[in-house]
This record gives C-alpha cells, structure tokens and sequence, in this order.
C-alpha cells in the first residue's frame, strides 16, 4: 500500500490483555482475479479485499470497516487491544524504482530498434 508514492507495510498489533503477549498480524491489498476454465466462459471482474493473516484461517473483507467488525469478534475487546501499525517499506520502493527502470530502457530500446529498421 502506498502513500504520496511511498510503500508501507501494514499490520495489526494484537495484545492479549489476560497474559500481555503481543501477535502481529500482516494486513495485504489483495485481488482475487478470476481465471476462465472453460470455452466461452467470461473474465469476470477482479475482486479487492484486505486481508489480514492470521494463521491458517486469513481474515478476509472488502472494507476496512468490515475487517474492524470481524477482529472485534474474533478478538473481543476484553480480552484484547487491537492497533494498525505501518512503517515504510524502503526494500518495496527501490524494488519498484528498479522496475520502472528496466520498463523504460526496454522501452527506449524497442522505440530506437524501430526506428533504426524503418530507415
């Protein structure tokens, strides 16, 4: 996830308020795209949700709104203190940089190549 075109990492703290011990839980951007099998069949439109993982059993909602609701239930606020946390992802950043790069010098050189065999 981004902001102002910087990359994030986000997660849900989760502190069981009986013992004190701390989790994290990765929360992702995901689209479930759909994949025709059969002849004739129609690409349906891609699906985004968050997803917050949480070990064999993800939590999954189309809003942040809903994600919120199904933590809550999951992890009661008696029993548990829930925060997002988030901190830059400085390793996504420059890996994007490197892509766009690559992208713009395959560009540069497909454009001189065809310039070069049209004359």
């Amino acid at each position: 996830m981004s902001d102002n075109g910087h990359k994030f990492r986000y997660w849900v703290e989760l502190r069981d308020l009986r013992d004190g011990s701390l989790r994290t839980l990765p929360l992702h951007s995901v689209i479930h795209v759909h994949i025709p099998t059969k002849k004739r069949e129609e690409q349906r439109p891609g699906r985004e949700c968050l997803q917050l993982e949480d070990g064999s059993s993800p939590l999954e909602a189309p809003t942040f709104e809903e994600l919120v609701a199904q933590l809550a239930v999951k992890y009661p606020d008696h029993l548990y203190e829930r925060r997002l946390r988030r901190e830059r992802d400085f390793q996504a950043e420059h890996a994007m940089d490197e892509l766009a790069r690559l992208i713009a010098r395959a560009a540069v050189e497909k454009w001189m190549r065809e310039e070069t065999e049209g004359k």
